[in-house]
């Protein structure tokens, strides 16, 4: 058998692994420093999840990642104050991984979290975190190139359409100075509570344009000459932006974008005649660009002359079928146990899980709402409240279908008095339907003699066309070219061709 040798030329393909689900623990515990108080009680956690990296190796995948929490707590002087910890987490998945250039869509979420006081003033922290996704490789493979093969080949080329994603991740610093007045007291930041709470995304035809504004609040204690000290809470509303470029892609067909608060500094200075707290938050902003291409294969060839024996290749690739965005809202009011002189903290946290069927995806989740107040009664002492706002969607799929679904907070707006707060939150769904897509590549041809068949020894053949088959399978099968069976028959196209009809193959 003889082996010829062909100019060849590479093509790339993104490939989808396997979706995993799995649940981790991280824990940690840390001390709290001396010029804090000893925990009375823990008013309220908020614990976020980041995944920090993904790295591959011997077929398997490991995720880092961190559970960044605030605890909020009273000391045992009634006083407030927080502490914030950092429980790493990771967990491993065996599957096929073959070489590449990868890129990874993963999330993370908290589903149960058990914060407690230790001896020694230390707090610890454990959570149960779920982690679901999937990642993508850039492959490459090499198939014939036909402009430059010297035989009598015959060529079938598949036209294959397959989706290309890219993610982008950018972490961007905003800057913001709250007024604190002229009066001279020592300031001393308690806690930093901030999120994002409006957001709105156009595409352009180089990227994407992210808008948000960031609200919250910082928690003070104001301590002036004689030592008297009082409690204030300084609201925080300062616009974000930030641009995504698409980079390599030809265009985006379709995305998803959020962003993240994910570092906090506030900083007192007095150092003028006015007080002013000096904010610092690091925002990262993570985009997923789709988009939507087609390739030209070299999927089949045969000889007239010689049996062409092939070497191909089979791609498992995956195609975006169809997106869709859905907004969810979700309102409520609340009666507080106390009335309420001032929120001194408060954050919404997302999470979800998914429960897959063979014909649809149900998504069931909820915005959790944290505060802690500081009440009116005569003691000022302080009290948690914690509201879940419950969502679930279905997500309805066809046979070999699969979908990613992105969730995040599009709107937050609380609204509070001393009596009640009304509570406004929007849950955006990006919901990307994809189904998998074989591609097979032909690489090399072996050539050798035919061996005799009976039907070589006639000229004229009677072939019944048969349900599924195309013109080009009736072609190889008899070696004669595509061309000529159309015009032996009077065919002005394949699409002439009719299932058990008879088909003349003249081989002179």
């Amino acid at each position: 058998m003889e082996h010829n040798t062909f100019s060849t030329r590479t093509v790339t393909f993104d490939i989808k692994t396997e979706s995993i689900d799995m649940k981790t623990t991280s824990s940690e515990s840390t001390k709290i420093p001396d010029y804090q108080g000893t925990v009375k009680k823990i008013l309220s956690t908020s614990p976020k999840p980041v995944i920090t990296d993904v790295r591959l190796g011997d077929n398997e995948l490991t995720i880092y990642g961190d559970v960044q929490v605030t605890v909020v707590y009273e000391t045992e002087d009634n006083t407030f104050d927080s502490i914030n910890l950092s429980a790493p987490f990771q967990c491993t998945a065996e599957g096929d991984y073959p070489e590449g250039i990868y890129q990874h869509l993963y999330q993370a979420s908290v589903d149960e979290i058990d914060v407690k006081p230790l001896k020694n003033r230390k707090i610890e922290t454990e959570c149960l975190v779920s982690i679901a996704g999937f990642s993508v490789a850039s492959i490459s493979c090499d198939t014939i190139d036909t402009d430059y093969a010297q035989t009598d080949l015959q060529y079938r080329y598949e036209e294959v359409g397959h989706t290309v994603m890219k993610t982008a991740s950018i972490e961007k610093e905003v800057r913001d100075s709250l007024y604190v007045g002229d009066d001279g007291s020592e300031i001393e930041v308690l806690s930093v509570n901030c999120y994002i709470a409006d957001t709105d995304k156009n595409l352009s035809s180089v990227g994407i344009l992210y808008n948000a504004t960031i609200k919250g609040s910082v928690f003070c204690k104001l301590t002036d000459e004689e030592e008297n000290f009082v409690y204030k809470s300084f609201p925080v509303e300062v616009p974000f932006n930030c641009f995504v470029e698409r980079d390599d892609l030809a265009s985006i067909d379709y995305y998803s974008i959020n962003g993240d608060i994910i570092a906090t500094a506030a900083q007192p200075d007095n150092e003028m005649e006015e007080s002013y707290i000096n904010l610092a938050l690091t925002v990262c902003t993570n985009a997923t660009m789709f988009q939507l291409s087609s390739a030209s294969v070299l999927s089949d060839c045969y000889s007239f002359t010689q049996s062409a024996r092939q070497l191909t290749n089979t791609i498992s690739a995956f195609n975006i079928s169809s997106y869709d965005t859905k907004t969810i809202h979700l309102n409520k009011e609340i009666i507080l146990p106390e009335a309420a002189k001032f929120v001194c903290f408060q954050d919404v946290l997302l999470s979800c899980q998914e429960e897959r069927y063979d014909n649809k995806v149900s998504l069931l989740g909820n915005a959790d709402v944290l505060m802690s107040l500081m009440s009116y009664n005569t003691e000022e002492s302080f009290y948690a409240l914690r509201e879940a706002l419950d969502f679930s969607a279905d997500i309805p799929l066809e046979a070999d279908e699969d979908c990613y679904i992105d969730t995040q907070l599009s709107k937050i707006d609380i609204k509070q008095n001393s009596a009640e707060i009304a509570l406004s939150i929007d849950v955006e769904l990006t919901v990307f339907k994809y189904e998998p897509v074989s591609i097979t590549l032909v690489q090399d041809v072996a050539l050798e003699e035919y061996e005799a068949d009976a039907t070589d020894s006639f000229d004229i053949i009677v072939h019944y066309m048969q349900p599924n088959e195309e013109l080009w399978d009736i072609a190889k099968k008899y070696l004669v070219p595509a061309e000529k069976i159309l015009q032996d028959n009077n065919f002005d196209s394949e699409g002439d061709l009719q299932e058990y009809a008879p088909i003349l193959i003249m081989r002179s």
